[in-house]
């Protein structure tokens, strides 16, 4: 939904839309979440959630998620229509909790339990990877997206695993000027990676909050 609080009461509401699997008959299609919602300075809005219904909307239209359910990257125009939308994931679950804009690029967080080292081409999707192998049940995933390439396929400019041997979930993105990727969610590791400055570097219960930060340089930006 998209409102704009310059007009008064209902005036308010620009647009608001189901986004998510058609309902076949005899049985409603699997369930639609949406996560996250950026906004770029045209006004076009990125939404990444996950579905697990074959019938989500994609552009160019078809496709189903590679497996139980994945995480999806959907663009609406500023006035609500359907711009550009993909599943993205491997054949295991991945969902898409966080979504940023920056220039022609798209950034996405989540968790993903799909391992690319299984069967590649049929896996999540790295592009010059700081962790190239699932460690644990499920880790974060980090990936940015080159927009003016299109969603379908993406458009890697790099895209990576970030965990340990527990479970691990991404659940925010944020991106600076000079293209740093920031990232904050949850870890049950005990070995999530941690750097030497790190401000705790010591799992202090079954699960803790993180935040790191990601120069994918010379990756995306020459």
């Amino acid at each position: 939904s998209k409102f704009d609080f310059g007009l008064p009461g209902s005036a308010s509401l620009v647009y608001s839309t189901y986004i998510g699997g058609a309902p076949p008959a005899p049985k409603d299609d699997n369930d639609d979440v949406g996560y996250g919602i950026a906004v770029d300075s045209s006004g076009f809005a990125y939404v990444t959630g996950t579905t697990a219904s074959i019938s989500f909307p994609t552009i160019p239209s078809g496709g189903a998620p590679n497996g139980g359910k994945d995480a999806f990257i959907v663009i609406l125009d500023p006035s609500g229509v359907l711009f550009g939308s993909t599943y993205f994931g491997g054949t295991k679950d991945d969902a898409g909790r966080g979504i940023a804009v920056s220039g022609p690029f798209i950034y996405v967080t989540g968790y993903t339990k799909s391992n690319f080292i299984v069967s590649p081409g049929d896996n999540f999707p790295l592009a010059n990877p700081f962790q190239p192998a699932l460690l644990g049940g499920a880790d974060v995933f980090v990936s940015q997206i080159n927009n003016s390439l299109g969603l379908n396929p993406p458009s890697l400019g790099y895209s990576t695993y970030l965990g340990g041997a527990k479970d691990d979930q991404g659940t925010a993105i944020a991106v600076d000027d000079q293209g740093n990727i920031y990232i904050t969610g949850s870890t049950a590791s005990t070995n999530f990676p941690m750097t030497g400055s790190a401000f705790d570097n010591i799992l202090g219960g079954a699960l803790d909050g993180f935040i790191a930060k990601i120069n994918p340089d010379p990756y995306t930006h020459g």
